[in-house]
């Protein structure tokens, strides 16, 4: 795809003129040896490990941009493939969702998001094979190391996908340390990252206070600030819509917005008129689940319109390829 490749170009010149926050963030903190963080290697401090690492055997940020560039097309290639192999070589019409720009252009920029996409998409890819390999456990270390409460998520998605393809052959006992072990990742995850107190119910109550009352501060828009909880929801699913657009890059994410919402209102509608239901492959609901629960975690928080376009990177694609794999098997029912 020469899009992927431009786009890579044009997000490297914005970033010269105007340096994304994270990005400049990392290269200040990578000379800072004195960080008191320098034994963390999670989220953030993950990120200014590797960058030291790179750049102590001889990567500059030119070099590490256009290793970020090349890593971001593979999930792309996989996914193209994965539509080439559903229609028997033949293009779906949603494999085009593939060249949405912000896709492109928030998975070129090397920080969370490529190293995210690029797993998420190399574990949906991996099931395929229908079982679980060593190399989708390093992923999902991978993905506790740079966003913690996405590798709470896939961890959950494995363990359900797995429970239903294997709870009438595997015996009850082996699944007994599986729920034990995702339990307690996700109680580390709470007490470690979302930095509970306690597992009370209050606890919980207060930090998911203490989370309402940053997003209410900092969301950009008085009109999605009033419609709270709904409007957080339509700032990830679909906004800006040309209303309030304030720039050009507003307007052109406005008409993949209108776009990806056409692609969705009609799958809705053909679910609903033939009123099918059917079964999914392993990898299929992987990506299902998946996309699901990363939806409903990021529209707790989501409070720009530029924060909502970058995070969609992590569960449009997955969900996309789920749409194409069911209307496939409406027509072969």
């Amino acid at each position: 795809m020469l899009e992927h490749f431009v786009i890579g170009y044009l997000g490297y010149e914005i970033i010269i003129q105007n340096p994304i926050s994270d990005i400049q963030g990392y290269l200040i903190e990578v000379t800072n040896t004195s960080s008191k963080d320098r034994f963390n290697f999670v989220g953030h401090n993950f990120f200014i490990h590797l960058y030291r690492l790179l750049f102590k055997i001889g990567f500059n940020f030119e070099l590490l941009y256009l290793l970020s560039v090349f890593l971001s097309f593979i999930p792309f290639l996989l996914l193209f493939k994965r539509y080439f192999e559903l229609d028997s070589g033949k293009i779906h019409w949603l494999q085009y969702t593939l060249l949405v720009p912000s896709f492109h252009f928030w998975s070129v920029l090397p920080g969370k998001d490529c190293v995210v996409f690029v797993t998420l998409v190399f574990i949906f890819y991996k099931l395929k094979k229908m079982k679980l390999s060593w190399s989708i456990l390093v992923a999902l270390f991978f993905l506790f190391l740079v966003r913690p409460y996405v590798g709470v998520i896939v961890l959950l998605s494995l363990v359900f996908v797995l429970f239903e393809k294997y709870k009438n052959i595997i015996d009850k006992k082996f699944w007994i340390p599986i729920v034990l072990l995702s339990f307690f990742g996700v109680v580390f995850f709470m007490t470690q990252f979302v930095k509970l107190e306690s597992l009370s119910i209050e606890s919980i109550l207060l930090k998911f206070e203490g989370y309402q009352n940053y997003v209410e501060k900092h969301t950009a828009s008085n009109y999605l600030a009033d419609l709270g909880y709904i409007g957080r929801v339509l700032m990830l699913l679909c906004l800006p819509l040309f209303y309030k657009v304030n720039n050009d890059l507003q307007y052109v994410t406005s008409i993949e917005n209108a776009l990806i919402l056409i692609f969705i209102m009609y799958f809705f509608f053909k679910k609903i008129y033939n009123r099918t239901s059917n079964w999914l492959e392993l990898d299929v609901k992987f990506a299902l689940y998946t996309s699901i629960l990363i939806f409903l975690f990021l529209s707790t928080y989501i409070y720009n319109l530029g924060l909502a376009s970058r995070m969609r990177l992590m569960f449009y694609p997955l969900f996309f390829y789920v749409m194409a794999q069911s209307l496939k098997n409406d027509k072969l029912n």
